[in-house]
């Protein structure tokens, strides 16, 4: 009797790990689909911010613009803008440093780089993974598509150099001059959490500008997560903020504020400033025990256990390089 209780135990943990194995094959699945997204997206940055290059090494190609009809004037005699949408982005001058003839031939010349941004969110093979797509100079000339109200979020005589993107992608904090994903944060432009794929544009020894990539984390939550009946979820390594989690994982884990996703499409612009991920969807500031247990864990294992309601549950974590996303399967 005892022998017959002992293998159908065996039995039971051989069919648990298998089941698991299988699990894990769907985790590796999404895991592949999001670096293959990731791959995707660095190479078409990479193709733009060289067409882009062309344009700063050869500027006198093209100062005669590419939209004739295109209208430019002084917002509070600093700022240099165009204030009506005519479908060809928007174009910014901050007024950090005065804006006279020279940069103002500038805008005409950078005209030719919307194509390029337009491209990226209307036609390259993620597009509709692809928000906002952008390019800001060393001399703050912001040039964006699809067109945004900038002046509602960019105070007049910003430098851009002062800033986390031009600071991230400078030589001194990427002397390789590689492409660099950042870490979730609030869109100025109200567009909610997004992370952004940034690549340098250089003139030489001379940063001239970069090239900037929104995808909003809801985003990545629609088309990765919501269709998968794993408990699945997605971290960032860096800041520790769950950034999608799948709709099992939520009831699994008793994850409190899951809404809070939403908010991506619901937050309010005039209290930009203020929105943080909440707390519980941070797992270095978590109250929860077990998901703070999950983050000190994450670091140092790929595969480990987890106490959940008092019973032990296997955890598999798959480190996506790039951005540095911590994908992680539960048992």
């Amino acid at each position: 009797m005892n022998r017959i209780l002992f293998v159908a135990h065996i039995s039971i943990i051989f069919i648990s790990c298998n089941n698991f194995n299988e699990r894990i094959e769907t985790a590796d699945l999404v895991a592949n689909q999001i670096e293959r997204m990731i791959r995707t997206v660095e190479s078409d940055a990479l193709f733009t911010a060289e067409k882009a290059r062309e344009y700063f090494l050869y500027p006198q190609k093209y100062r005669e613009g590419l939209f004739p009809d295109a209208r430019y004037e002084f917002y509070d005699n600093v700022m240099y803008h165009n204030p009506e949408d005519q479908g060809n982005g928007k174009f910014l001058y901050s007024g950090y440093y005065p804006v006279h003839e020279k940069e103002r031939e500038k805008v005409k010349i950078l005209e030719h780089v919307i194509p390029d941004l337009k491209w990226l969110i209307n036609e390259s093979a993620y597009s509709e993974y692809l928000v906002q797509s952008y390019l800001i100079t060393y001399d703050t000339l912001f040039v964006f598509y699809p067109y945004a109200d900038l002046i509602s979020f960019i105070p007049p005589e910003r430098n851009i150099q002062d800033r986390t993107g031009w600071k991230i992608m400078n030589a001194e904090n990427n002397p390789d001059r590689i492409s660099k994903w950042t870490p979730p944060y609030v869109d100025t432009t109200g567009k909610g959490f997004i992370v952004d794929l940034l690549y340098p544009i250089d003139n030489q020894d001379m940063m001239e500008a970069f090239l900037g990539i929104d995808i909003t984390i809801s985003t990545l939550k629609n088309k990765f997560f919501d269709n998968v009946s794993e408990k699945m979820m997605l971290i960032d390594k860096t800041t520790s903020q769950i950034m999608a989690i799948s709709d099992d994982a939520v009831d699994f884990l008793g994850v409190e504020n899951a809404e809070a996703f939403r908010y991506l499409e619901m937050i309010d612009n005039s209290e930009i400033a203020r929105q943080v991920m909440p707390d519980n969807l941070v797992l270095e500031k978590t109250s929860s025990e077990q998901m703070a247990e999950l983050w000190s864990l994450l670091n140092a294992n790929k595969d480990f256990s987890l106490l959940i309601d008092g019973k032990e549950h296997r955890v598999y974590r798959r480190l996506i390089e790039g951005p540095d996303w911590f994908l992680v399967l539960f048992e």
